[in-house]
């Protein structure tokens, strides 16, 4: 719930005046909100302590009366929004409402992935109930693996194996946007830095899960990054900056811009 008064002014015709206003968000999409014209700060306190009151008890139905009441015919839900604000907003409730469904599929998963796997691999159909909610829970924390900086190799192994011992069909477009955002930074902070010894670990340790996904990832940034650091004179004799070079597929001489 929120209420308030502000003071608005044209800036077309410099006309102002001040109003009040109450939101009350009931959960999900449901918002209800009311504007009128303000009446001084003894209205304005009186209409709050109503409402407040009514909030604190939880009277949904007659907190909803005393909305009705003050603002009467100047109430507005999120329909009455300019698109582009309604967007914003339903936004921000799809993705609390991704959230909540991330952790009870995340429940689910932890409580009968074993059991899920066991009759992958024994060749019994997995439930089409069981499956959406595995996929979706699998799928969230390869994501969530793949685009940290600090990325877990055998972490992203272990979601692999248990991808495949589960049957879980990839969703390769967003898990290959994930990691590459993650490895283009590497290479971009190895080129400042090319002998530098946690540079290179990370740029290795980023190239060693590259080997291990099932699909392709676009390596067209990390190879020009890599292009520009072995042209350097003198860096491709480095035996560092030559083996990350060529595991990304980049060879001195080769031109990738």
């Amino acid at each position: 719930m929120g209420l308030g008064h502000i003071h608005v002014r044209s800036e077309v015709t410099q006309e102002s005046a001040w109003f009040g206003y109450g939101v009350l968000h009931l959960g999900d999409h449901n918002l209800s909100g009311g504007v009128r014209a303000y009446q001084g700060p003894d209205a304005y306190a009186k209409m709050k302590a109503e409402i407040v009151e009514l909030f604190q008890q939880e009277d949904v139905p007659d907190l909803i009366r005393a909305v009705d009441r003050q603002f009467g015919d100047e109430r507005y839900s999120l329909r009455f929004l300019f698109r582009d604000e309604q967007h914003k907003i339903v936004r921000i409730l799809l993705d609390s409402a991704h959230q909540d469904a991330g952790g009870l599929y995340s429940s689910f998963y932890r409580e009968y992935g074993p059991l899920a796997r066991f009759l992958t691999v024994n060749g019994v159909r997995v439930p089409n109930r069981f499956r959406v909610a595995i996929d979706f829970a699998l799928h969230q924390d390869l994501q969530t693996a793949l685009s940290r900086d600090d990325v877990d190799v055998e972490k992203v192994r272990q979601l692999l194996d248990q991808g495949r011992q589960s049957g879980l069909s990839l969703e390769e477009v967003s898990l290959e946007f994930a990691f590459r955002q993650v490895l283009e930074k590497s290479p971009s902070r190895w080129q400042t830095n090319p002998i530098d010894a946690d540079a290179v670990e990370a740029v290795n340790r980023m190239l060693d899960v590259l080997d291990i996904l099932p699909f392709q990832v676009n390596l067209w940034a990390a190879q020009n990054a890599a292009y520009e650091v072995v042209r350097a004179p003198g860096a491709a004799s480095l035996g560092g900056v030559r083996a990350i070079a060529l595991r990304l597929g980049v060879a001195p001489g080769q031109d990738f811009v």
